[in-house]
């Protein structure tokens, strides 16, 4: 829980202090794929350090609103909520991870690593 909010303050820290290609940062996400992951840094760096958004990212914000939404919810939850996660809890934080980028392929590659924890922890003898 503590180095989401370093991540993210060093994201707003960034923003504040630092002349940024916001042009530049939009294309690399889109060829890595991250560009969920920079709306939700954006916006949770926004709600929690209250920096603004530069106007770069206004249209892919608004064009991506809906997902960015939930995973921003689903992250302030994790943030605020207690630290042991319930069944439910457990369910939304593999939806979140599922949801960070689109394609099957990075789906199948995260639902696999449910199981790869769960065995590791049943090998070793944790819980």
């Amino acid at each position: 829980m503590y180095c989401i909010l370093f991540w993210l303050r060093d994201v707003a820290e960034a923003m504040k202090q630092w002349e940024l290609d916001h042009s530049k940062i939009l294309s690399n996400a889109h060829i890595l794929g991250i560009e969920r992951i920079l709306g939700v840094s954006l916006e949770l760096a926004r709600e929690f350090f209250d920096v603004k958004i530069p106007e770069e990212y206004y249209g892919f914000l608004k064009d991506n609103r809906a997902i960015i939404e939930k995973l921003k919810r689903l992250c302030i939850k994790r943030i605020l909520g207690p630290e042991e996660m319930s069944f439910i809890g457990k369910l939304q934080k593999h939806y979140y991870i599922m949801s960070l980028k689109p394609g099957i392929r990075y789906k199948w590659v995260a639902f696999q690593s449910i199981f790869h924890r769960w065995y590791i922890r049943k090998f070793f003898g944790g819980h």
